[in-house]
């Protein structure tokens, strides 16, 4: 007979398993619904955007600045407030000193059942995205993202809206499938500054990994950035990347004849076909160009052979207009001419992700409210 926990008809009564019973020893806060663990301020805001959400939607997630520390996000009609959460000596939790809790869990009840100072009361737990199923076609698409777009026919349109159009279809020629089309023309209208900033903070992430590993990528450029869902950046197309195997090597000699975007390359890899992490960086601010440029051509009028004679001179693209000075002074410093004067993609990453906030006065203080 296999040993069972409960042999009784009580569920509160049984029998413990040979072995005993397994307990987790995982913080009772990691199985809570609004705890979002190694989550940044920024995935915080993005999260909380989505359309799922709905005001006085929230999440607790762990500090950046403060380790053991924690931090309150909250969506306010259209934007996202921050609240710290400080610990006591005594092991508990505020937000302000007028009331403490013994746990999170605690401090989520009391705000969920008023606001006491916060932006609004807190409602539900924040959505996490799901990822969307793609069993329904056949067996054979169980772990298919896309399919062929020739193996579906559009028979008949059912409507229409704003952003597309729905069709009738037929898959492979015998399954009925709805077909939804998008609109493309002006598909960059809703991508503002912020949006901008966040989607270059991404690349420059994806970018410090390669750093961190010794790679160089040599063809960074936005047609090299793969944009998903809630605008998701990530880096592609490694054709002509490198790995430096030993500790102290970190330039790249590229062979006699080798091809490479001179709008996108560092001069000295122009010049001495030399490529190095820093020249990735070089690179990265012609990205940034484009990013606020909503994908200009960089060094608009010129020719290959213009833009180097004119690099070797010293020139550099102007601020775009309407590009804020700060955003341009990044893309400056990515364009040294020494490349040792450049910064590394680590410290553009935090430049980046902290374009908007520079300070602990983005977060709000509940202290701040009226009683």
């Amino acid at each position: 007979m296999r040993p069972c926990w409960n042999s009784g008809h009580d569920p509160a009564v049984g029998r413990a398993p040979p072995g005993g019973l397994g307990v987790s020893t995982k913080p009772a806060v990691l199985y809570s619904t609004w705890f979002f663990p190694d989550t940044k301020r920024t995935d915080a805001e993005k999260l909380l955007m989505l359309p799922v959400n709905s005001h006085g939607a929230f999440l607790i997630r762990e500090s950046e600045s403060q380790m053991g520390s924690y931090s309150l996000s909250v969506l306010d009609g259209n934007t996202v407030k921050h609240y710290k959460i400080r610990s006591l000596d005594s092991g508990g939790f505020f937000i302000s000193r007028r009331v403490t809790f013994e746990s999170l869990s605690d401090l989520v009840k009391h705000y969920s059942s008023v606001d006491d100072g916060l932006c609004v009361r807190l409602r539900s737990p924040c959505e996490k995205p799901e990822t969307p199923p793609t069993i329904g076609l056949s067996y054979n698409t169980v772990d298919h993202w896309e399919i062929e777009r020739s193996s579906v026919k559009l028979i008949k349109k059912l409507g229409a809206g704003q952003f597309g159009e729905v069709y009738q279809g037929l898959w492979n020629g015998t399954t009925p499938v709805a077909v939804k089309t998008l609109k493309k023309e002006d598909a960059g209208a809703t991508v503002n500054l912020k949006i901008q900033v966040d989607m270059a903070a991404q690349i420059a992430s994806g970018m410090a990994y390669l750093e961190m590993k010794n790679y160089i990528h040599r063809d960074l450029a936005a047609r090299n950035v793969l944009v998903g869902e809630n605008n998701t950046c990530k880096v592609a197309d490694f054709g002509l990347a490198r790995v430096f195997m030993t500790e102290n090597e970190n330039v790249y000699e590229a062979r006699e004849g080798c091809k490479f975007p001179v709008k996108w390359t560092a001069p000295e890899a122009i010049s001495l076909s030399k490529f190095t992490i820093k020249s990735d960086v070089w690179s990265f601010g012609i990205l940034l160009y484009e990013i606020i440029t909503y994908g200009k051509m960089p060094y608009p009028g010129m020719v290959n052979f213009q833009v180097i004679q004119e690099l070797s001179a010293g020139y550099r693209m102007p601020c775009p207009m309407k590009c804020p000075p700060e955003f341009y002074e990044i893309m400056s410093e990515c364009w040294k001419e020494n490349e040792i004067d450049r910064p590394t993609f680590e410290t553009l990453q935090w430049k980046l992700e902290d374009f908007f906030d520079t300070d602990t006065t983005a977060y709000d203080d509940a202290n701040n409210f009226s009683n």
